[in-house]
């Protein structure tokens, strides 16, 4: 009888703490997106992986809490749940989407690229000034086009694809999405700043006021 209580007692403990880390994973998540300034997206943000990995720990709490769950049934749930949103975090790319980061050319650095919202500024330290591209992301997938046009390779679209090292730091292939084009971008992304300049944040402003009065 001892042991039963014994093990009803466990079972409510541990249904209780994977409730309460649950939901504080998830207000963390929901910060950690708010420091990237993605005030619009942090709902969308959440891959549907990661909402469905924190739901079954959920349910896996409210069950040990409501009734006696055996430990090999308890072992398997909480694997896979853990499985689904350690591979959603690392498809997740929220952290992306705005910000300052460091490009990198076989281990050396070439440049900053700034983004906000739909837009990107260039920076390369062997060029003179800034260079304006629209983004449009999907499935961790950007799509990126040049504003100004000065060579050929400006008219292509150019798709970018990103595979996590770890936190802030990806590699990138960038190829022309539209044309045959024997070419390829190769190199390293890392985010060094979820903050942007006043000064680089007029420009962007510049740039979206452009873009509302031009013409569709």
């Amino acid at each position: 009888m001892e042991s039963s209580n014994s093990i009803d007692f466990l079972n409510l403990l541990i249904g209780i703490l994977l409730i309460v880390g649950t939901i504080l994973y998830l207000i963390y998540t929901k910060k950690d997106i708010e420091k990237d300034k993605d005030y619009n997206y942090w709902i969308m943000s959440y891959d549907i992986n990661i909402i469905f990995g924190t739901l079954v720990f959920l349910v896996i709490g409210i069950i040990m809490v409501y009734r006696e769950l055996s430990k090999i049934q308890f072992a398997v749930c909480l694997i896979v749940s853990m499985s689904i949103v350690s591979c959603a975090q690392d498809k997740s790319c929220h952290e992306l989407k705005y910000g300052v980061f460091e490009i990198y050319e076989n281990d050396e650095k070439v440049g900053l690229i700034y983004r906000k919202d739909n837009f990107q500024l260039e920076d390369y330290l062997n060029g003179k000034k800034l260079k304006p591209t629209r983004l449009k992301e999907k499935d961790c997938l950007f799509y990126i086009n040049s504003i100004e046009v000065k060579q050929s390779l400006d008219t292509v679209t150019m798709l970018v694809s990103y595979d996590k090292i770890k936190k802030n730091h990806y590699t990138f292939l960038a190829k022309p999405k539209y044309l045959d084009l024997d070419y390829k971008y190769e190199g390293e992304i890392k985010k060094v700043d979820n903050d942007i300049g006043s000064d680089i944040l007029r420009l962007f402003e510049e740039l979206e006021n452009k873009s509302a009065n031009t013409p569709k």
